[in-house]
């Protein structure tokens, strides 16, 4: 029997995110439990949070006609390491270095994509 390992972040220190995940490095996977208000309350992570945990990447906010408004950097080793995205707000994500990994959390209800929403 092959296990796996998946311990849930939804107890660490969002604060020090970075470093409580960092203390279940060895685990096969990280299990973020997504509350997204329409199935159960969303009690854990907000509306909108955009948060690095390694790696440089930038937050591109948008207007609705796609073009930039606002460019965050966000590094955790100068110390920036997350962002609040105000509900509606269009963003993209620009990753700057191989082997970023980021954690984004987004207010719902979700709706599935249709097939044409998708982009060859």
């Amino acid at each position: 029997m092959n296990i796996k390992i998946a311990p849930s972040i939804l107890s660490a220190d969002f604060v020090n995110l970075e470093r409580d995940i960092r203390k279940i490095d060895t685990a096969d996977y990280v299990h973020v439990d997504i509350m997204d208000g329409c199935f159960v309350p969303n009690l854990s992570y907000g509306p909108s949070l955009v948060r690095a945990l390694r790696g440089r990447f930038d937050v591109i906010f948008c207007d609705e006609h796609g073009r930039q408004t606002q460019r965050f950097a966000l590094d955790p080793l100068k110390g920036v390491y997350g962002i609040h995205v105000p509900k509606g707000q269009w963003h993209t994500l620009e990753v700057l270095e191989s082997g970023t990994v980021l954690f984004e959390v987004k207010d719902g209800p979700y709706a599935p994509l249709a097939p044409e929403d998708m982009v060859r």
